[in-house]
């Protein structure tokens, strides 16, 4: 009896935090592939002399559909700086949907496209500065989550350079609660 009792027990205590470590591992998965994403962008920018512009995609071939970023993106040369998948534009990655219940929502700069300039700058298709945050959060929400390192922010600055922000640092973080 004593030993199931410390079994309940342990399960009890255990099983919450185990989900919270899940839950924890695969927005940092998703923070760290999407951050990879940007920097080949930038890179790509940089060693092919072009501009690169990433935008967000849910039907994999036109760029501005669907709601967020965790609908999936589209990576590509924009010879034209016009933010669209186009005629002498090379494909370089295409991406389908993160793992449902999690969003990734850019603000106002950042919410439909990310393009890199052959200088490695990050800039509107106007040619003004483009920096931003993005903010990758799931089922928890801002105020219920118990894990200091939640909601995950990627924070673009004008020079194209990207910085994480985790948890309590991530001021003004505003999840959109997936259902």
């Amino acid at each position: 009896m004593v030993t199931l009792t410390v079994a309940a027990l342990v399960l009890t205590i255990g099983i919450p935090s185990f989900r919270e470590l899940l839950l924890d591992t695969r927005l940092t998965t998703q923070l760290n592939h999407f951050n990879g994403v940007l920097l080949l962008a930038r890179s790509e920018a940089l060693r092919r002399g072009v501009r690169v512009t990433l935008c967000r995609s849910a039907d994999g071939v036109r760029c501005g559909s669907g709601v967020g970023w965790e609908q999936g993106w589209l990576l590509f040369t924009d010879s034209a700086a016009n933010g669209q998948l186009d005629g002498d534009d090379v494909l370089l990655q295409r991406q389908t949907a993160f793992v449902s219940g999690t969003t990734l929502r850019g603000n106002l700069r950042v919410a439909n496209y990310i393009s890199f300039t052959p200088d490695g700058f990050s800039r509107l298709l106007s040619g003004g500065f483009q920096a931003g945050t993005l903010t990758l959060c799931d089922t928890r929400g801002v105020g219920s989550a118990t894990d200091r390192n939640y909601p995950k922010q990627l924070i673009l600055n004008s020079f194209g350079r990207v910085r994480v922000q985790r948890g309590v640092e991530a001021v003004g973080a505003s999840c959109d609660v997936p259902t």
